[in-house]
């Protein structure tokens, strides 16, 4: 992959990313979190007596906090949560202690402070500087890490860069488009990208993957090399690695003519059958659309769910002989609504494209036809590729759940209860 490539991919990565993680979550329920900053106290007319200090929020009986839809998390230096925290806010920073897991999707992720707990978290922008108890999973565009890790690193970001100053104890699997190691990891290192430039310290094997490979003559591995590149290392590795080196010459893959056409067929089948749905659905299309725009965080959750639910019921459903038809004709109609959950997320990604182009409200059919190669674009990406297509899959599936429900309980009730009509789709 050539530079120019790798900046693409990377750029690519960076717009889904942003895509899911700003989107707006609504809170599931429980208590409210500080949000930063803090809003500046009334002064209160002379003679007020001053009011009593707010209590500051805290975790739940079981010491779990529930879900937080709040846009922004603050956890100041002097402070301690005891208990999990769960996101979906437009950023976290941590510079206290925080007792417990924090997980989520959050846009900018700033870990200052403490974490006793595991990090699981999709963001657009992750700085670890603090002390993290457990294992750190990140999908994300930017990754910093200057602080210290009691446990594995497993990241798959567009660019990943292991400061000088970083302490991992455990193992680091990192993949992106920019993969950069200078600190000091204790355990195995596996790292994948367009470019890996390692120059810090590993206890352990190494493994390295990509198109260019660069190790600096200060490096230090005490296991085993192992990588894959264009070109070999212009380093003396006897200095650097105390094992065995193993090196393998990077090819470029040609896709065959049998992967190509199957990318042309899914993508113009899925173009096509998605017109169709617009032009038979014109009514009830807007609803499920604006479903996945307002609500895609419900929407992915429900799809997960209900794409693992329907089928298993089916098939324990098949026990009975009577219902084999019924079970096969759910099947049926199943795969015929995860195949067509593209198309929503597809009309999303297209009308964004367009009102930015001019200003104006696309016609939805034009909007398809430009959000349909995009999405197969991002899929067609090596690994986060296939990261996407679950993630459309779950999302546009969900959104069209929320929206066949939405329909049934409308119908149930009756002409009173019956939502207004929606305005028509304009034609193209």
């Amino acid at each position: 992959m050539t530079r120019k490539g790798r900046e693409g991919t990377a750029a690519i990565l960076a717009g889904v990313i942003v895509l899911i993680a700003t989107v707006e979550a609504r809170a599931v329920g429980g208590e409210s979190v500080k949000p930063k900053p803090p809003a500046p106290p009334e002064v209160p007319a002379p003679g007020t007596p001053k009011p009593a200090p707010p209590i500051p929020p805290r975790s739940g009986a079981h010491g779990t906090t529930p879900a937080t839809g709040v846009k922004r998390y603050y956890l100041a230096p002097n402070e301690t949560h005891k208990g999990d925290l769960y996101f979906m806010s437009e950023s976290v920073e941590i510079a206290g202690k925080q007792q417990g897991d924090v997980s989520g999707i959050v846009r900018e992720l700033s870990l200052m402070g403490t974490v006793t707990g595991d990090v699981n978290v999709l963001a657009d922008s992750a700085d670890l500087a603090g002390t993290m108890g457990d294992a750190v999973r990140l999908v994300c565009k930017d990754l910093k890490l200057t602080g210290h890790i009691d446990g594995d690193l497993i990241a798959i970001c567009a660019s990943v860069l292991v400061d000088r100053d970083a302490h991992i104890t455990g193992d680091l699997e990192a993949k992106g488009a920019h993969v950069e190691i200078r600190g000091t990891v204790d355990g195995n290192v596996d790292a994948t990208g367009g470019e890996v430039i390692f120059s810090g310290k590993a206890g352990g094997d190494t493994k390295l993957k990509a198109d260019v490979v660069q190790i600096d003559p200060g490096a230090k591995i005490d296991g085993s090399l192992e990588y894959t590149s264009r070109e070999p290392l212009d380093v003396d590795t006897s200095k650097v690695v105390k094992g065995d080196v193993t090196y393998s010459t990077e090819k470029p893959k040609h896709r065959s003519r049998g992967i190509h056409a199957a990318w042309w067929f899914f993508m113009v089948t899925t173009l096509l059958s998605g017109l169709g749905t617009l032009a038979l659905f014109r009514r009830s299309a807007p609803k499920i659309v604006d479903t996945l725009r307002t609500d895609g965080l419900r929407s992915a959750g429900i799809g997960f769910i209900t794409a693992i639910v329907v089928p298993v019921a089916a098939v324990l459903s098949c026990i009975l002989i009577i219902t084999i038809p019924a079970a096969l004709l759910v099947l049926l109609t199943y795969a015929l609504l995860m195949y067509l959950s593209q198309v929503p997320v597809a009309l999303v990604i297209g009308e964004a494209i367009l009102r930015r182009i001019s200003h104006a409200v696309p016609s939805p059919f034009l909007a398809l036809v430009v959000g349909v190669p995009v999405l197969y674009v991002v899929f067609a990406i090596p690994i986060l590729g296939k990261i996407a297509l679950f993630a459309t899959l779950f999302t546009g599936f969900g959104a069209i759940v929320i929206g066949i429900w939405a329909a049934r309980q409308a119908r149930r009730a009756g002409p009173a209860g019956a939502e207004p009509p929606l305005a028509p789709m304009p034609a193209v």
